[in-house]
């Protein structure tokens, strides 16, 4: 068995210890805390070396903070650290935890004074506490190890970090690192605000962090036990952090995953300080097999030109190119980005007497309705590209579909005729209602001559008899200020009959036609896009007259978009004004007297849209229109707009493009890729229109082949339900999800998780709910492809590396791809991470917090570290990726100078510290020994067979595998492509799981 050595900084290595990972709250009982050792003492073998540590709180008096500390503690980023929590009325026993974290609400106890005697005496006799600033006055100064404290005005900046010992430096560089990210947060000026505390004015104690004459963080050794005082900028309780997402307090209005980490990352290093003190060094985990950190491509594909164009294939094809494996996540409604088409949606109506409708949640991602089918697709006229965001109503964009419901040629089908910016008229020929509301291609209208009928612009119809001949006729608005007329021939056809109302506007105009005054005379009514609304009240029953103009008064909260229908809105058998909107609602004007109208607000839904009211939406620029579509004798509401995307469930019979997302999809399963959720919400979901939304979008990934049983999500757009901090994230748990790959957290004020300082530390956690753990989230990392350095702040804490990107154009920018993909590889590189599927990095980070270590005395000094799982019961467990794990040994300043050896099966040394693979126990010891080729990164589950001059690996899990051998090697196993760099040979290969034979040089 081969021995490997890392010179570390160390004298000698010993310990016995069981590591586990439990958790209790209650009453404590144990044997007293031992007391610090002395560098003699770390050098003997010392058994039962455990570090226990205890959340403290008065639950009488505690906002439930302690709930989060005892939640990160709970997910331990050490190995060798258990925890516990007590309430202080139960009067626990201090004496078997070596570390305790006090909650901030004993500072206001009543025992006061005895909780205060009680924990130096703790001290005193070897135990160590992690104080929070509330703390400052409720010692003695010397406790500390201060000469006094003074409050600190607004958020400490200029901060310098004296020379300490790597010990400290640990927390050091925590600190330094959450300094130089938190002045770059979006909510910066407002958290600059909040209340920094105390600063101390040191006396005994060791300065880690200062602010010109006051230490924010010291550290002091107080008879046997140390004593860590910190700043509220960490652990900052200003961002939701625990792992429950619960809030805390009125500044905890999101989760800052920055945040979160570097608490956990802080609480976590304080341990370490303390079993480096003890016994030389600390183990911590690592997120990835054999003891290296994973990454993975996080693909969000969504766009149907993208799917057109094959480019997730193509995107994949570059990957391999790299050696790098692709990830996928798939939208259930592909749309065209940043289009906007004039169109035409629909809701059914729920009453027989008043106007009443439910949103489609099949068909509502842009708009609320479900669409009108011509000719197999949705209907559509003009076409806006490059139009911006959905999320922003531009005024600038006038377009819209104008609708007319009517039987046009007298075959007994509605018929619609669509106006479009273009100023032509076209003709859809009802099919008929089955599951959607169908019609033939689009037709120009037409005079009886053949001659195609159009005004300037913006062709706005209405049908209706207006000359009394029992023929339809229509009328139709313009861009020009005017409303022009058409005689019916009563086959389809229509004759122009020149202007009905100059009506003197210098916009558009949006007529329609019909009694609104109930005195059984017609009249028209004109809006516009400039805020003007007018009626022209008739004086004849049999044929449209135009009289003198009556404005109307409207709200100014309806904005310049105002289009009207007639229609009875209430069901009383008057006739008010829907009127659509430039949000894309229809707003009600009801009668109010004689011709008096009164805003009562919107037609509205059971669901919220994305601006966070209950209006029907319809994109931009709505038309509303009435008609029994489907025939059951309810009003429905026909809607033309300008619709953003022009989106498509993938699963729909009429999705344009289910061949070439076929094509995609059999490619990616082909290869053994990953393919998971990019799940649609928004800010204002409720739980139910999320779960079913999950349960369409499985099925729609179900419809075409892709297993569902074990795969993840991630958000489109980034967005989550603001109704609740963990509603979204819950609602994938419950459909079945198992992680969450991208997220912008609830309520957030910062950026997108790509770009954002709050995110560039994510370390992942399961999401905390009724005490037991549920989704493993893992956000998405600042992007690798972007200049700025936060990738190496990333790496440096072992951050899995979920890369966001959009391979939708891939096909029509190759290069580009290319680029992102070459700036990936070379993080990979730098920081030595193992690129996997998506769900092979989850995996491999579930398991490493099932992770338990048995570490035992062996012969000549050296210990033997076993794994041991700590359960097999929670939805990510795979026994393969189980015992695949790996961990990191950091060397402690007691162990300055040694040469540390490993006979681990796959290892990597990097400064001070050892990462190396538990598949087996495995012996460290101290002693130079003659260094060897060896494995150094294995990516994903499998076996190892050491072998004289080399080793078989047999992989367990299929897709990319990888090795990387540190030195010389070659293998004449087919099928494995071998590259080499910096001293390094990696051997790669795509497919089925296979077994790879490497002989060294």
């Amino acid at each position: 068995m081969r021995h490997f050595f890392i010179r570390i900084l160390a004298p000698a290595l010993c310990c016995a210890l069981l590591v586990t990972v439990l958790g209790s709250c209650g009453p404590l009982q144990g044997a007293a805390a031992s007391k610090a050792p002395s560098g003699a003492e770390t050098a003997a073998l010392s058994a039962g070396a455990s570090l226990r540590a205890l959340v403290l709180y008065d639950g009488a008096l505690s906002d439930g903070s302690w709930e989060d500390v005892y939640s990160r503690l709970a997910q331990p980023l050490l190995l060798n650290l258990d925890y516990a929590c007590a309430d202080i009325s139960e009067t626990p026993d201090y004496s078997g935890f070596d570390l305790i974290y006090p909650d901030k609400s004993l500072a206001g106890s009543a025992d006061r004074a005895e909780i205060r005697d009680g924990l130096m005496d703790y001290v005193e006799n070897g135990g160590s506490l992690f104080l929070t600033n509330e703390f400052y006055d409720f010692f003695p100064a010397e406790f500390i190890g201060a000469a006094g404290f003074e409050k600190i005005d607004g958020c400490p900046t200029d901060l310098t970090f004296p020379q300490v010992g790597d010990d400290l430096g640990e927390l050091q560089t925590i600190l330094s690192d959450f300094a130089g990210l938190y002045a770059q947060f979006a909510d910066y000026p407002e958290l600059s605000r909040y209340d920094y505390g105390y600063g101390a004015t040191v006396s005994s104690a060791t300065p880690i962090v200062t602010c010109g004459s006051l230490a924010l963080y010291t550290m002091n050794r107080y008879g046997g036990g140390y004593v860590f005082f910190t700043n509220p900028l960490l652990p900052n309780p200003y961002a939701i952090t625990g792992f429950s997402l619960e809030p805390r307090n009125e500044a905890q209005t999101s989760l800052s995953n920055t945040t979160a980490s570097c608490n956990q990352l802080l609480e976590n290093a304080f341990a370490s300080y303390i079993s480096k003190q003890r016994w030389g060094y600390s183990l911590y985990r690592v997120f990835g097999s054999f003891g290296r950190p994973s990454m993975a491509w996080e693909l969000h594909t969504e766009e149907i030109t993208g799917l057109e164009n094959g480019s997730g294939i193509v995107f994949g094809e570059l990957c391999k190119e790299y050696d790098q494996v692709p990830s996928y996540t798939f939208i259930r409604s592909a749309y065209e980005w940043f289009l906007r088409a004039e169109s035409v949606t629909y809701l059914l109506g729920n009453s027989d007497s008043e106007l009443s409708y439910g949103m489609d949640f099949y068909e509502n991602a842009y708009s609320s309705g479900t669409h009108v089918v011509s000719d197999g697709l949705w209907l559509s006229l003009a076409r806006v590209e490059n139009a911006g965001s959905y999320f922003i109503d531009y005024d600038s964009y006038d377009q819209r579909a104008y609708p007319s419901p009517a039987d046009v040629d007298g075959d007994g089908n509605l018929d619609i005729v669509c106006g479009s910016s273009d100023g032509r008229f076209y003709s859809y020929d009802g099919l008929g209602f089955t599951d959607h509301l169908r019609t033939g291609a689009a037709k120009a209208l037409r005079d009886a001559s053949g001659r195609e009928l159009l005004v300037q612009g913006y062709s706005a119809p209405a049908l209706f008899d207006v000359n009394g001949d029992g023929r339809l006729d229509m009328v139709s608005g313009c861009m020009d200020g005017r409303v022009y007329w058409f005689s019916g021939n009563g086959d389809g056809t229509f004759e122009y009959e020149g202007l009905a109302c100059n009506c003197l506007m210098e916009s558009q105009t949006l007529p329609d036609v019909g009694d609104l005054d109930s005195d059984g005379c017609l009249d028209l009514v004109v809006g516009s896009n400039s805020g003007r609304l007018s009626v022209w009240y008739g004086s004849s029953p049999d044929r449209l007259t135009v009289n003198e103009e009556t404005p109307v008064t409207v709200p100014e909260a309806l904005g310049s978009w105002l289009s009207p229908r007639i229609a009875d809105l209430d069901g009383s058998g008057k006739n008010g004004l829907a009127i659509g909107t430039r949000d894309g609602y229809v707003a009600r004007l009801v009668p109010g007297g004689s011709r008096v109208f009164v805003h009562d607000g919107y037609i509205t839904l059971d669901e919220r849209n994305y601006k966070g009211n209950y209006n029907a939406k319809f994109g931009n620029n709505c038309v509303p229109a009435f008609a029994d579509l489907n025939g059951d004798g309810k009003t429905d509401l026909l809607a033309g707009c300008l619709e953003y995307g022009m989106a498509y469930p993938i699963d729909s019979e009429y999705f344009p493009c289910a061949d070439a997302l076929a094509q995609e999809i059999d490619y990616i399963l082909d290869n053994g890729f990953y393919l998971g959720l990019h799940f649609y919400t928004n800010r204002f979901a409720s739980p139910q229109r999320e779960k079913q939304e999950l349960e369409y979008h499985m099925a729609a990934l179900q419809h075409y082949g892709v297993p569902t049983d074990f795969i993840g999500t991630n958000q489109h757009t980034w967005y989550t339900s603001g109704l609740s901090q963990t509603q979204s994230l819950l609602s994938a748990w419950d459909a079945g999800l198992l992680w969450n790959s991208g997220f912008s957290p609830a309520n957030n004020k910062h950026t997108a998780p790509q770009i954002s300082p709050q995110n560039v530390i994510a370390l992942p956690f399961f999401l905390i709910r009724d005490g037991a753990r549920t989704i493993l989230m893992q956000n998405c990392a600042t992007l690798l492809y972007l200049d700025g350095g936060a990738s190496g702040i990333s790496a440096k804490y072992g951050m899995p590396v979920c890369i966001y990107y959009h391979c939708d154009f891939a096909a029509g920018d190759e290069a580009a791809a290319r680029q992102d993909i070459e700036a990936a590889e070379t993080f990979r590189r730098n920081y030595a991470y193992n690129f996997t599927g998506e769900h092979q990095l989850m995996t491999a980070t579930a398991v490493a917090y099932n992770l338990g270590v048995f570490i035992e005395p062996a012969e000549n000094g050296a210990i033997r570290i076993s794994p041991r799982t700590l359960a097999d019961d929670f939805a990510l467990y795979d026994e393969r990726y189980q015992n695949a794990c790996g961990v990191r040994l950091s060397a402690g300043e007691a162990l300055a100078g040694a040469a540390l050896s490993v006979d681990a099966d796959v290892w990597y040394a990097q400064g001070n510290d050892l990462y190396f693979s538990l598949n087996r126990p495995v012996l460290v010891s101290v002693g130079l020994r003659e260094a060897e080729t060896h494995i150094r990164q294995i990516n994903i589950a499998a076996e190892v067979e050491g072998r004289p001059g080399g080793c078989a690996i047999r992989f367990l899990d299929g897709g990319m595998m990888q090795v990387t051998v540190d030195g010389e090697a070659a293998t004449g196993s087919t099928g494995w492509r071998t590259q080499s760099y910096d001293g390094l040979t990696v051997f790669t290969k795509y497919g089925q799981a296979d077994t790879i034979e490497i002989e060294y040089d």
